[in-house]
């Protein structure tokens, strides 16, 4: 495992580079019932290039879905900027009407379960889109998807019902929809979650094959070794937040190609099987010893137990105090840093 000292995000203050489509920075996504607040996302940081195919993994309830629907612009953060290159500023600033017609040409999407109209032909569903787009002729509409049919395998098939079709069938179809409006980036959905391993294989390679011949970036949420290992980038979630990039990321063992990257906040997430294997029961100090980090465990003798329970410790985002045993802010759902006690002592 690596730390890299850079961060890849951008301030929103600073001159973006030309390649930048997306951008996330220091997004937090709190979900409220009655009785209960959930912390979905703390702190999420990351950008999305042209031309780029990134993966995104992480087990279940780790913020996957949430992170691709605020990308989306389908949800709004709690608090935090959502950048669109299309859009040129912060999501926010823009209505609901706004980011649905800039959505449809800017964004392609395609789901686990795609949902095909059982009234429409396969090259009316491929069209369909760019019917609610409204921006090109019927004839120039019939030419592009005709076009994608025919990338993705499927021009015997332009009349069929989707009642007909194969799951890996469907999928292509699905594929073929998301680029009718020739969008620079499509988000997929666990997209070979339903597949074999051979129909998952051919599917992921139309993708690259879109990827590098029309230049459309790619961001895909799985679980999926066969998937996470053909893309450019894997991004690592866990707790609501990014605690690894990953250019050659082997699922069942991430901690062998995770690099830690610092957030927005300069806090670096240490993995629980990194501090297990460490074993510093009680913390450590940090210091900088030729250009490295050099973490100095903190012996038992120099502790007082009792007073580190009662110790509150203020949190360093929204300043609400918590109980020392909190790893995140009760508020907020912040990462605390129970190391800043050691620090004061």
């Amino acid at each position: 495992m690596s730390i890299r000292a850079r961060k890849l995000m951008y301030d929103p203050t600073e001159e973006l580079p030309d390649n930048l489509l997306l951008a996330l920075f220091n997004i937090y996504k709190i979900y409220h019932s009655k009785k209960i607040e959930h912390v979905a996302l703390r702190g999420v940081s990351l950008s999305i290039h042209s031309e780029e195919m990134i993966s995104c993994v992480g087990p279940s309830g780790s913020g996957k879905t949430t992170l691709l629907r605020i990308l989306a612009g389908l949800i709004p953060p709690t608090a935090g900027t959502v950048y669109w290159k299309k859009l040129g500023a912060d999501l926010s600033l823009f209505t609901v009407s706004q980011l649905a017609s800039v959505r449809n040409r800017f964004l392609g999407y395609i789901s686990q379960q795609p949902f095909l109209l059982s009234q429409f032909s396969v090259l009316k569903n491929v069209m369909f889109p760019g019917m609610i787009n409204d921006r090109l002729s019927s004839r120039e509409l019939k030419y592009r998807a005709l076009d994608l049919l025919g990338r993705v395998g499927l021009l015997d098939r332009v009349d069929s019902s989707p009642n007909k079709l194969s799951s890996g069938e469907v999928q292509r179809v699905s594929l073929a929809s998301s680029l009718i409006n020739q969008p620079d980036v499509v988000f997929a959905d666990e997209p070979t979650g339903n597949l074999d391993f051979d129909t998952g294989e051919q599917f992921l390679d139309l993708m690259k094959e879109i990827n590098e011949n029309l230049g459309t970036a790619f961001f895909i949420v799985t679980h999926s070794p066969q998937v996470a290992k053909r893309t450019d980038r894997v991004m690592e979630l866990s707790d609501g937040m990014l605690i690894g990039h990953h250019t050659v990321a082997n699922l069942a063992a991430l901690h062998h190609t995770r690099t830690l990257v610092p957030d927005a906040q300069n806090r670096i997430y240490l993995p629980e099987e990194l501090m297990e294997s460490l074993d510093f029961p009680w913390g450590f100090s940090v210091d900088i010893a030729e250009k490295k980090l050099v973490l100095n465990p903190i012996a038992i003798e120099d502790i007082d137990p009792e007073e580190i329970l009662e110790k509150e410790l203020p949190c360093q985002l929204c300043g609400t105090s918590n109980s020392y045993k909190n790893r995140f802010c009760d508020h907020c759902g912040s990462l605390l840093s129970q190391f800043k006690f050691f620090k004061e002592n």
